[in-house]
């Protein structure tokens, strides 16, 4: 296998996938047929290609090549089933483009629900969104899943999850399994959850915690009584204000491209686009205004300076294809930035902001903790499909106190069992923010000096996992004792 070969095309096909994936989706077109961009780079998604890297990897025996070639497996086994399914996933984007509820795109039906302070109208639109969902785009939705998992198999993996599983190097089952971690979560938290999210539910929405529904979360989440605070006119300027802290200037990186601008057809959702890592990275905001998107424009920062501050010198599969719990644990790093207490302060944001902090972080991770449950069911083949809708709903139901739609089950999972990546990111960052405060104090966001650490471990940590970041970071004894969700549960009080 000449790896230096199949890298050199590798990032060629990530470079013009990353560019096709930035213009499209913010909205500046001529961004051509993701399918037609597989099929021109067909060899390196083999089931051939697939078979050789993964007997190469097997057998190597030095383990800066063989993470090399893992990386690379991932890639093309991802890759061979985005290319069996980019049909399915072109005809579910175009179908998706056309959906209109009450003459709202779909994708601009949660930010509808944050500004509308009537909860009649959000359930309203929560209902009609759960019917064009169903009727609209679940059908094409189970041919993508159905693609997915034969496309895992033939590849010679027992199921989807065993795949992701084992390509991420993610243990799922066990005592210390991500599993037995995420449902502990849920445990340590369950007592809790009314203490922690009524009295949110009520300043916000008034609502007692027994009438909330799905309908009324995007506006609990944005919190629209603080909107004079964060306009969207000063998103720029709050990020550049929030990296300065760090001692990083924003404007002299020429290699981060800030796309703020009002566009027809931008996504509503912000997405960070690393074309060439490090020499050209893009991050995008539709920008609206409010808490939310400034958290949002903060988590794609991270991201985009997790890309910028890579060794050019490295492999393309180790500066762009690390395990994505890195990434991650690096946005949510910075994303949680707009959550201190002090940052908030400053803004002219009172002391009280901190219930509906702890709040909206405590029902992200319990919904991500029952996701995770659900999907490794799903993508296992321990779940029959008929059942899918009913558990999914029953799972989200149990963890979020809320009567969950049945309507998303299909909708509702990002490829790749990428939730995985995400509980692990959250741990990763839990541990990460709690050296940073260690060393620099709870204001560490606007130390220099820890602006300084954190670049040195945005560019160390390309190509490590998860475990071998907190031991560069100094975490201490973390690799040993494996993922322990005890930290993240612990920031909500005893149970």
């Amino acid at each position: 296998m000449d790896v230096d070969r199949y890298s050199a095309g590798a990032e060629a096909f990530a470079t013009e996938f990353a560019r096709g994936y930035y213009r499209q989706f913010a909205g500046l077109g001529g961004a051509g047929s993701f399918g037609a961009l597989y099929d021109s780079h067909a060899r390196l998604f083999s089931v051939e290609a697939v078979a050789r890297l993964r007997e190469a990897a097997a057998g190597e025996t030095d383990p800066g090549r063989r993470r090399r070639l893992v990386a690379l497996l991932r890639f093309a086994a991802d890759g061979h089933l985005g290319r069996a399914t980019a049909p399915l996933e072109a005809e579910l984007a175009r179908l998706e483009g056309r959906a209109r509820v009450d003459g709202l795109r779909l994708g601009e039906v949660a930010s509808a629900q944050a500004h509308e302070a009537d909860g009649a109208r959000r359930a309203q639109l929560e209902a009609e969104r759960c019917r064009v969902i169903e009727t609209s785009l679940a059908p094409l939705a189970g041919q993508v899943l159905a693609a997915r998992h034969a496309g895992a198999r033939a590849l010679g993996w027992p199921s989807y999850a065993a795949l992701y599983a084992e390509l991420g190097g993610i243990e799922l089952d066990g005592p210390r399994g991500l599993a037995a971690q995420a449902q502990r979560f849920l445990s340590l938290t369950d007592a809790r959850f009314e203490t922690v999210v009524s009295g949110a539910v009520h300043d916000t929405l008034g609502l007692p915690l027994d009438a909330l529904t799905r309908g009324d979360l995007p506006r609990l989440f944005r919190q629209p009584a603080l909107d004079p605070h964060f306009p969207a006119s000063g998103l720029d300027d709050g990020l550049a204000q929030t990296l300065a802290g760090l001692g990083i200037d924003l404007g002299a990186q020429e290699n981060v491209v800030l796309d703020l601008a009002p566009r027809t057809g931008k996504s509503r959702r912000a997405f960070c686009a690393p074309v060439r890592v490090p020499q050209e990275v893009y991050l995008v905001l539709s920008a609206a205004g409010g808490w939310d998107d400034y958290g949002a424009l903060l988590h794609e920062a991270g991201h985009a300076q997790h890309f910028a501050a890579a060794d050019p010198r490295l492999p393309f599969e180790l500066r762009r294809l690390s395990d994505p719990a890195v990434g991650e644990a690096f946005a949510f790093l910075l994303e949680r930035i707009a959550d201190e207490p002090i940052w908030l302060r400053a803004r002219g944001v009172g002391d009280d902001s901190g219930e509906i902090v702890r709040a909206r972080r405590l029902l992200l991770l319990r919904r991500y903790a029952a996701k995770l449950g659900y999907e490794l069911e799903l993508h296992s083949g321990a779940l029959a499909l008929g059942h899918a809708a009913t558990v999914y709903a029953s799972r989200l139901s149990g963890a979020l106190r809320v009567p969950w739609p049945r309507a998303t089950w299909l909708t509702d999972v990002d490829p790749g069992l990428y939730v995985a990546h995400y509980l692990r990111a959250w741990t990763l960052a839990e541990q990460l923010r709690a050296v940073l405060v260690r060393r620099f104090g709870g204001a560490w966001f606007q130390s220099p000096a820890a602006g300084v650490t954190l670049r040195g471990w945005w560019r160390a940590s390309h190509g490590l996992r998860a475990e071998e970041v907190l031991d560069l970071a100094g975490a201490g004894g973390f690799a040993s004792a494996g993922l322990d969700f005890a930290g993240l549960a612990a920031g909500f009080g005893e149970g």
